[in-house]
């Protein structure tokens, strides 16, 4: 018994909560021109007639394919910046591994004329010429400086 009771509490509130949102609205004009809205028609005898309020629906696909295409353009762009930064690392990559060439080639020509003692170059007929210490101190500290210059931090490995 109590169970139906409180069914029926129920079904009556509900029913009068879902009553106010089914209410009319009445519009009508008075002797001055000024439009009224009212839930009630108007007191006088006057032709009134309901107003025709749309219901305010927001269009959800709509909103969800705005957000769907704000996401895509996002994730577009997130993309393209994350393919330059790949880009730029592996030319950074490159430019790494040719100085670590240069560097490895300069220093194993600086650890040959420190090891060896006799030196030679090739004159314009092709036949040797050898190099007294002067000049190959002069070469070995050019050499020196030049690695110095642009293999400062190279790790010699």
């Amino acid at each position: 018994m109590q169970r139906h009771s409180i069914s029926l509490l129920l079904i009556l509130f509900c029913g009068g909560v879902v009553q106010p949102a089914l209410a009319e609205v009445w519009q009508w004009r008075d002797e001055q021109g000024v439009l009224h809205f009212s839930d009630l028609p108007p007191s006088e005898r006057r032709v009134a007639s309901p107003a025709l309020i749309p219901p305010t629906q927001v269009d959800v696909d709509v909103m969800a394919r705005d957000r769907l295409q704000r996401q895509q353009d996002w994730l577009q762009l997130r993309e393209a910046e994350r393919k330059q930064l790949q880009a730029q690392k592996a030319q950074e990559a490159k430019v790494a591994e040719a100085r670590n060439n240069a560097c490895r080639v300069m220093l194993g020509k600086l650890t040959d004329i420190s090891r060896s003692n006799r030196f030679y170059d090739y004159d314009a007929s092709g036949k040797r010429v050898y190099l007294d210490t002067a000049e190959v101190n002069s070469r070995q500290n050019s050499l020196q400086q030049k690695f110095d210059k642009q293999c400062a931090g190279y790790a010699r490995s």
